[in-house]
């Protein structure tokens, strides 16, 4: 299932699956969802949270109001999807929560605060999560890309934040994770490979 505010938005991109128009900030939206899916499928196997917003403004100009909507969208939309979810595949035997985080969820810059702070908390909610679930056999990641040719990041982004951005993205091996041996839930950083 495609889930999107803008029911055209989901229509066009579902192919063979089925679409319904979505609020990720409105657990009953979620919930009736998750319940059209377990009816038309018998189980939610994956679920990938990628709605999200941006508003870039300088820390001392952002108002109130645009920060916690950011912070709505991003973090409670994630937390929204992935509680409703988690709740179905619990009762099937497990499955997969895919949050889709941001480098600015990990790299400091300018200009970010609404969006780099929500990500953060995308990030370390979902490490909680997986700790959580390990024991339903729900499996909890995040992928955090950098600067995405999209809508929203073209209407954001020149050329030469997106070449500062690339910039500052760590080496491949700097950020690399084990399962800890005495509690094999918990994930912790390993040291980067030479």
């Amino acid at each position: 299932m495609v889930g999107d505010m803008n029911t055209e938005n989901a229509e066009n991109r579902t192919g063979k699956t089925t679409h319904a128009k979505l609020d990720v900030t409105e657990p009953e939206s979620m919930e009736a969802a998750v319940e059209r899916i377990v009816n038309d499928y018998g189980r939610l196997d994956c679920v990938v949270n990628s709605a999200g917003i941006a508003r870039t403004m300088p820390f001392l100009d952002t108002p109130m109001d645009v920060f916690d909507n950011v912070m709505k969208v991003n973090v409670g939309g994630t937390f929204v999807v992935a509680q409703s979810a988690a709740r179905a595949m619990k009762k099937t035997g497990g499955g997969s929560i895919v949050n889709v985080g941001s480098v600015s969820g990990e790299i400091a810059n300018s200009l970010r605060v609404a969006y780099g702070g929500s990500k953060g908390g995308v990030h370390h909610m979902s490490r909680i999560m997986a700790v959580e679930l390990a024991c339903y056999n729900i499996r909890v990641n995040v992928v955090a890309p950098g600067p995405v040719a999209t809508p929203l990041t073209d209407a954001i982004y020149t050329d030469e934040v997106r070449k500062e951005w690339l910039d500052r993205i760590p080496s491949p091996g700097s950020v690399l994770l084990r399962k800890s041996p005495q509690r094999p839930h918990f994930w912790r950083p390993m040291t980067p490979a030479s």
